[in-house]
């Protein structure tokens, strides 16, 4: 379900509660009943009938792919067998010291390390297309574990169902990848690692830094371009559930409700 970066814990608390009820609706159209199955550790949010397993995604500013403490990144199966990318995620982490109270007072000594990190996430994502489906697949799909991207569409209030393999081939397709660039003398350059489609940022990595969420990585897609990509899977969805369920490319076949 959608999680977003709130700025206080009781947003952040209405809004895991907007993202549970939409998964729930969702799950009472496909004829599932209200104690559905979930598996949030594995962005499992709604099993359905035939037992594959759906991520919901809804907002229309960004959708929080994932937010990881350290420890979450290195100990993470996936992670660490995927051709050393645990390590070159947990270098981003690593750039900054173990307390906050320290990086406060030699900000620009992490920012210097982040750099060199990122630059490394960046050059091994640019070295091979597999690196970013591999990438995205672990990121959305827990390597192959969840079975469909739903996202729920805030302009016509629907629940459009992509198939992960036609969302990251799309992905992999589409994407550019480059590091950010300062844009005042405040600021330094490659911060981020940045995903971008047609010149415009679609997705980030990033490492929260402030007291509350310090040492995190965060996983950013911007929410509206990349629905309104997935949309492109295929531009005449298979309409089901009284014209509130809509599926796309090869979710056409194996979705059956």
């Amino acid at each position: 379900m959608t999680k977003r970066g709130f700025k206080t814990k009781e947003e952040a608390q209405a809004g895991r509660a907007r993202g549970h009820e939409k998964a729930k609706n969702f799950a009472r159209i496909i004829g599932l009943p209200s104690d559905y199955k979930n598996d949030p550790s594995a962005k499992k949010d709604v099993i359905d009938k035939a037992g594959d397993s759906h991520s919901l995604k809804s907002g229309k500013k960004k959708w929080q792919i994932f937010l990881y403490s350290r420890k979450r990144v290195s100990t993470d199966p996936g992670f660490k067998t995927f051709n050393g990318f645990g390590k070159l995620l947990t270098n981003l982490l690593d750039a900054f010291p173990e307390t906050y109270e320290e990086y406060y007072n030699n900000k620009r000594s992490a920012k210097d390390n982040l750099k060199l990190a990122q630059k490394e996430l960046a050059n091994k994502l640019l070295s091979g297309k597999d690196y970013i489906e591999g990438f995205f697949s672990k990121a959305m799909f827990n390597s192959g574990e969840v079975n469909y991207l739903t996202v729920y569409g805030e302009d016509d209030k629907k629940y459009h169902i992509f198939h992960q393999k036609d969302v990251l081939k799309l992905l992999t397709d589409n994407l550019s990848i480059e590091n950010s660039i300062a844009r005042t003398s405040n600021q330094t350059d490659c911060q981020k690692t940045l995903f971008k489609l047609n010149g415009k940022n679609f997705a980030e990595i990033e490492v929260r830094n402030e007291k509350r969420h310090y040492r995190e990585i965060r996983f950013n897609m911007m929410a509206q371009m990349a629905y309104n990509l997935f949309k492109t899977i295929d531009l005449a969805p298979k309409i089901m559930f009284n014209d509130k369920v809509y599926v796309y490319g090869q979710a056409k076949k194996k979705f059956k409700g």
